[in-house]
């Protein structure tokens, strides 16, 4: 039986489950009071459906396994990162590219967990570096197929001057006449 791939794109939330007792009502609105005994974090939303998505069935025609991917943005804050360390725990191994658009901070926590899991990370930063190269050629008048002169030096220049490691211009498919 085939693997199922399956994408998965929306909005990753954390959620928290709060066990307590309750004795009385608010004197505000008839709402109950509860003393937290416990409060438990777990993914939610598109992350939820992620990890249902990745469980075997238990009944049904669907595939045992499916591989599955999430596409989500994550909050640079700690509930982002304790969902991201949620989502890694869920998931402990991953292939593939993230393509992290972020940019400050950085790493992100997404970023870090994919990591961690094995995936590789394209920063943000070194996409909005290219993005510009590309933006160099369109206001210099050029197509974006059109290699700009002493393009590396141009690329190198903007690298350094972001503090990234200078990277190679990636091959640009020629425009055919």
């Amino acid at each position: 039986m085939s693997t199922a791939r399956i994408v998965v794109v929306g909005d990753a939330l954390l959620d928290r489950d709060v066990t307590g007792t309750s004795t009385r009502l608010s004197p505000d609105a008839p709402v109950p009071v509860v003393d937290v005994d416990a409060v438990f974090a777990s993914p939610g939303g598109a992350g939820l459906a992620a990890l249902l998505c990745a469980e075997p069935p238990a009944v049904g025609s669907v595939p045992a396994r499916a591989q599955v991917t999430l596409l989500a943005p994550v909050a640079a804050d700690a509930a982002g990162a304790e969902l991201a360390a949620a989502l890694g725990r869920a998931a402990p191994t991953t292939t593939g590219v993230l393509l992290d658009a972020a940019y400050d901070p950085w790493p992100s926590a997404i970023a870090r967990a994919w990591s961690a899991a094995g995936g590789a990370v394209a920063p943000g930063l070194d996409m909005l570096i290219f993005q510009a190269v590309d933006q160099v050629r369109l206001f210099t008048g050029r197509s974006l197929g059109e290699p700009l002169p002493r393009e590396q030096d141009v690329i190198a220049a903007m690298c350094t001057a972001v503090g990234r490691p200078i990277r190679v211009a990636p091959a640009v498919p020629r425009n055919r006449t």
